[in-house]
This record gives C-alpha cells, sequence and structure tokens, in this order.
C-alpha cells in the first residue's frame, strides 16, 4: 500500500522488519494508564506493518493518529548507544530516546539544561583535554598519574580562563563554576569507555575487564582426570617465626618474609595433586621442580604434631585414597610466564619425564587458570585468614592486627605451617564441591579411573627407582699435570671433583667428560666418557665432600668470598660457615631469615635420609683399589656390555640444547 513507502526511505535492514525479533517490554512494570497506552501503540505498530489494514483502520481500532503512528514507525526502527533496533521499547510512554542537545549557549536564561555538552561541543580542545585528563594515566605527568575529579575541574577552568571567558560567562556564572556538570559528565564518559577508564583503578581492574565477560567461553571442558594440570604460586597471607642464635650465641625469634605455596591441580577432577613450601621470598625453578616431584612421586603424608590436628580418615591425598594413581602423569601442563617456570630445567622435565605438553598461556593472564587460582582464594579463607598473624588480603583488612608482633607472641614456625598445609589440602580434596555434582575431588577421580576406566598415563617402573628431578647435564674438562704430580681431577662450581678411577686414569687429562649434576645435592657427581661409559660417582674434595649441600648454596657462598663477606678457614666446613653468616645477619635483615629457615629445613630433610643416600652411595661409588683406566678400551668392552648404558644412548643429544 502507498503508505507503507515510508519504510522505503528509511535505511533499515529486511531483518529489522521481522517484529518478532524486536526486543520487547515486560508489561507487569508498567502503570495500568501506561500499559493500556502501550499495547494500543503495539496494536498500531502490528497493523501498520501488515498489509491488510488502512490507515482509516488503524485510528480508528487503536486510536493513534496518522502523524503520531509514523512516528512511532521511526521510532522503532531506529537504533540505540549500542547499535540494537529499538523496537518495542520505543513506544513506552515518556520513554525518551535521545539526550537533549542544547543549541543557546546564553546562560541568560534560567535553565541550564544541556549548557555544559553545548560549551564542550562549541570548545572541541577543552574536551579533548578532559577526556586526556580522565582517562590517560601515569603518562607523561610526573604527579597525580590518576587526576582526581577535583583537579581535573581546576584544569578545566583554567582553560576557560585561556579562552578570556568574563564572570557573566559560563562556567563562571554559575554557583559551582561547572563542577557538578563535569562531575555528571566524568561519571557518564566512565561509563561509556569502561576499558579506558578502568586504568584509573589500576591494572588488575584494567586488565580483568579486557578479558572477562565477553564473548563466549572457549576452553575445552576436561572430563579425563591428569589430562590437563595447572600451576601457580602463591604467596601466603601469614606473617612465621623463626628461632636462631645471633651473633653473641643468644636465642632470637624473629619473623620471616611472606611465603610462597606452589600448587599443581587437576583441571577434571579439582585434586590438588603435589605442592611445595618455599621459604624464599622468590620461588626459584628448583622449587617449581620439587612440586612437580610431589605431584607424581608417592610419599608419605606430613607427619603431625599439633595436637588436634589430623588428616580425613580414607586419606587426603590421590596416591592414598586412589592407588590407581600413583607414580601418574599428566598430558598437558598450564602455567605463568614467570621467570622460574620458563627455566630451561623445568621446560626439561616436563618434556623428557612427565612427557607433557606446556601451555604457559598469555602473560598475566591469571583467568586461564581459574581453578588453582580459586583454590589459592578458598585455601585463605578457610585456612590462613583464620590465624592471627595472618596479613589479610589487604592492608585494610579489619583481619590485619599487628600480624608481626603477633607471630613473634605465638611463635608459629615453619614446621607447624608445613602441618597445617598438607591437612588444609587433604581436608579441600575431601569436601565436596557444587560444580562437580557435590561431589568431592577424590570422589570424581574415583569413578572416572576405576569405574569410568579414564586411567591416567604411568611413569614406567622400571624409571621409578632412577627418575631424577634435579639432574642437569654439564660438561667439564678433566685437569691434571703428570709432570707437577698433579692427578686428574675435574672442577665445578670453584671446587675439585675426582675419585680413585679417575685418579690413577692420566691419559684422560685434557678429555671432555659427561656429568649428571644433582642440585639438591652436589657433594656428587655422577662422570661418564665421550661415548657414554660410565666413571662413577666423583666426591668434591675436602669439606664440601661432606656436608650436603645445593647447587644453590654453593653459588652463594662463592659469590660472598668473592665480595670478601665470608671466611673461612681451607679446613673448616664452609656450608656451616655460610649458616653462621645468616645469623649473623639475620636480626637485622628479613631476607637473610628467609634463607637461614630454608637452610634449617634443607639440613633436616637431608639428616632424614642419611642412612638411604649411605646405602646408595656404597652400591654407586668405585672401589677403593681401582685400577688405571684405559677409556679406550673401557669404551669397547662398555660396548661389548650392551645395556649397561642403555638409559644413557641419548645423553649427548641432551647437551647439545642444555647447558648448565
Amino acid at each position: 500500500m502507498a503508505h507503507r513507502k515510508i519504510l522505503e526511505g528509511l535505511s533499515i535492514e529486511p531483518s529489522d522488519l521481522d517484529l518478532s525479533a524486536w526486543p520487547g517490554v515486560l508489561l507487569d512494570t508498567l502503570s495500568a494508564s501506561d500499559r493500556e497506552t502501550f499495547l494500543s501503540r503495539k496494536r498500531a505498530i502490528e497493523m501498520y506493518m501488515s498489509p491488510h489494514f488502512t490507515l482509516d483502520q488503524i485510528m480508528r481500532e487503536t486510536g493513534v493518529p496518522k502523524n503520531r503512528l509514523i512516528s512511532f514507525v521511526k521510532r522503532c526502527l531506529s537504533e540505540d548507544s549500542n547499535g540494537l533496533l529499538w523496537g518495542y521499547r520505543a513506544l513506552i510512554p515518556q520513554k525518551n530516546l535521545k539526550s537533549y542537545t542544547r543549541t543557546n549557549l546564553s546562560p541568560k536564561s534560567e535553565k541550564l539544561t544541556g549548557i555544559f555538552n553545548h560549551f564542550l561541543n562549541k570548545h572541541k580542545h577543552i574536551k579533548d583535554l578532559i577526556h586526556d585528563q580522565f582517562l590517560t594515566t601515569k603518562q607523561g605527568r610526573a604527579t597525580d598519574p590518576v587526576k582526581k575529579p577535583k583537579h581535573i575541574h581546576s584544569t578545566f577552568l583554567n582553560a576557560c580562563r585561556s579562552l578570556g571567558l568574563s564572570m557573566q560567562d559560563y562556567p563562571f556564572s554559575t554557583r559551582d563554576l561547572g563542577r557538578r556538570s563535569l562531575y555528571r559528565y566524568l561519571k557518564k564518559l566512565e561509563l561509556n569507555l569502561p576499558n579506558q577508564a578502568a586504568n584509573r583503578y589500576g591494572d588488575e581492574a584494567a586488565r580483568h575487564i579486557r578479558h572477562t565477560g565477553i564473548g563466549h567461553k572457549n576452553a575445552d571442558h576436561i572430563l579425563k582426570p591428569f589430562q590437563r594440570v595447572e600451576f601457580d604460586g602463591h604467596q601466603i597471607d601469614l606473617i612465621l617465626t623463626i628461632k636462631f642464635r645471633n651473633q653473641f650465641g643468644d636465642e632470637c625469634v624473629d619473623v620471616l618474609e611472606r611465603i610462597w605455596l606452589l600448587v599443581i591441580i587437576d583441571v577434571a577432577t579439582r585434586v590438588v595433586i603435589g605442592y611445595h613450601i618455599c621459604l624464599q621470598s622468590q620461588y626459584s625453578a628448583s622449587d617449581v621442580l620439587a612440586c612437580i616431584r610431589n605431584a607424581i612421586v608417592p610419599t608419605s603424608p606430613k607427619k603431625l604434631t599439633i595436637p588436634g590436628l589430623k588428616y580425613p580418615a580414607k586419606g587426603g591425598f590421590h596416591f592414598e585414597a586412589v592407588p590407581q594413581t600413583q607414580w601418574a602423569l599428566w598430558s598437558e601442563f598450564c602455567y605463568d610466564n614467570g621467570k622460574a617456570n620458563l627455566a630451561k630445567i623445568v621446560t626439561n622435565r616436563l618434556a623428557n619425564v612427565v612427557g607433557c605438553a606446556m601451555n604457559p598461556g598469555p602473560v598475566n593472564m591469571p583467568e586461564r587458570r581459574p581453578f588453582v587460582e580459586r583454590f589459592f582464594g578458598l585455601l585463605e579463607e578457610n585456612g590462613y585468614h583464620r590465624f592471627v598473624n595472618t596479613t589479610g588480603s589487604h592492608p585494610s583488612d579489619p583481619r590485619r592486627t599487628q600480624p608481626e608482633k603477633l607471630a613473634i607472641k605465638y611463635e608459629m614456625d615453619v614446621e607447624e605451617l608445613e602441618q597445617i598445609t598438607a591437612v588444609l589440602i587433604a581436608n579441600y580434596n575431601h569436601e565436596p564441591h557444587s560444580s562437580l555434582g557435590y561431589l568431592s575431588p577424590l570422589e570424581v577421580m574415583e569413578q572416572r579411573v576405576v569405574h569410568r576406566g579414564m586411567e591416567p598415563r604411568w611413569l614406567p617402573e622400571e624409571l621409578r627407582k632412577d627418575v631424577e628431578f634435579f639432574g642437569v647435564p654439564a660438561i667439564r674438562t678433566v685437569r691434571g699435570n703428570i709432570k707437577k704430580g698433579k692427578r686428574p681431577y675435574i672442577t665445578f662450581e670453584g671446587v675439585e671433583y675426582r675419585n680413585e678411577l679417575l685418579s690413577n686414569t692420566f691419559d684422560l687429562i685434557g678429555e671432555e667428560i659427561y656429568l649428571l649434576v644433582n642440585t639438591n645435592d652436589i657433594r656428587y657427581l655422577k662422570a661418564f666418557l665421550k661415548d657414554g661409559g660410565e666413571l662413577g660417582y666423583i666426591t668434591a674434595t675436602g669439606r664440601w665432600g661432606i656436608t650436603p649441600h645445593t647447587l644453590q648454596m654453593r653459588k652463594q657462598i662463592n659469590a660472598l668470598q668473592r665480595n670478601k663477606l665470608l671466611h673461612y678457614a681451607n679446613n673448616a666446613d664452609p656450608i656451616e660457615a655460610l649458616n653462621k653468616y645468616y645469623e649473623e645477619k639475620a636480626s637485622n635483615n628479613k631476607k637473610v631469615r628467609n634463607s637461614l629457615a630454608t637452610h634449617q629445613r634443607y639440613k633436616k630433610q637431608m639428616e632424614s635420609q642419611v642412612p638411604e643416600q649411605k646405602k646408595d652411595l656404597s652400591e654407586t661409588k668405585p672401589s677403593e683399589h681401582a685400577k688405571p683406566l684405559n677409556h679406550d678400551r673401557q669404551s669397547k668392552q662398555s660396548n661389548k656390555g650392551g645395556s649397561q648404558t642403555s638409559d644413557l644412548s641419548k645423553l649427548r643429544e641432551k647437551f647439545k640444547t642444555i647447558n648448565l
């Protein structure tokens, strides 16, 4: 019909004429009179869009006049600020589709509605200045990296004065000099440009608003246990104490810097399969490896000495509750881009021992590891935040009440924290989750592994005894001089190493040998010839070969010596000297206390392993009556032996990409 030609003059898509796709209106929110008016307008629009009704029929039935009907049609087919069709929403009585635009800048009128926006549209450079002051943070300003509205108002007035405006001109003619109008404009600016405005509230808010709540979730739904795991580290919200003797021999109790909890959690079942507590102010690659080892190698639960503290009856860890998951390996490892996580030794162990894919994810995007992040929040709220020595979740947290003072009063130490953490994680693994159908993580893992046949990969049994998480390869040249009576030896981190076999094999001088270094105890290194033939364990000379110590400790001692901060006699124990150095500095240095606590825990752990280590070394160290070795002849004999060095066949390939 002729009146439908109005639609031809509008720039609309054919799909916009589909009334069933128009946004609707909830009638219950309208008053009785407004509901009646709205329904009349809606009926008029529906009749107009149908070719079976004339304008006269529409007017008689709905009471909507022709000019109003055409206006309603255009309103319904217009778009809102988000680019969506107004549809039936445009028919709501007293609904304003466009904001008021003032055309007269004169402030002589009593009503000043819209004058601020009109002023900004006339003076574009002031509008740009306000946007820059409000939306730009940290860049180009030595002070006020985030401008407050009151300071933006001062800048706005200075810009108005530079235009030569008098006291009779806007904004100086108003009582508040345009302050309320500016504040309303800034609020609207924040709502219209949320991605930029969020920078005013910190990097965390800006990152979160950019990457969450939009689009569709594209993460796969993981069902199989150990298909994907998430790893992350979290600084525990507790202040702990350490006991030590100061330089005067007096026993002291002082606080540590906050320490780290490293966790690996299974995505499919939410089971925490491994964790490690790092006592340093920042965790290292060795700590990451310790966490990986704890997730794979079945161990005895932490012994509890705190009265009333106990594990769940069925065992709180997967290797206890579901024996089929002992020595289980995962297929994908999700972690952040932390320096320790990307270390070569970590990526090497994940590739060669675990045999998994590595997914570091985008930089600064913890949302890609939601389950481990959520776990840390639950652990804090259900555990650490309940102690008097908690630091709380933020500086203004009311639970934060002199945590250092209370920590010293109650003397909560690392050993107690380890016991508490073990029980908290065990209880978490037994706690029903709503996202798991109110089953506990361990129950889900048991159902899927035992009853549904979703078995993981396992570390081969023949590799379990000799699996090495802390071993790194190195190459060293054999030194020595028969003319000066200097027997063959190698040097590693400033210390000479040898064994009886190496000391009697002078034709190795000048040759390179391969080393496997256990960074957790470098008293002994395992040595091999170039062709893979084993030379056995070589031992550090002097006191270096007696007291257990890590590679990191050796490097710390060497650095302190170079800086002339640590001195000890030739026959003294360097590890004990390092411990005394820590005790002397611990009174005034919180970071040193963390190093001292790490040293004390390591010493305690090694003392508990002494009998087993001595037995292992007695089986592998060369005989005291070893004879000199012709390494060419030895290599032929070892090749004849076949399987003696089968596990070392790819050793040289590793050295091409990895070096200490």
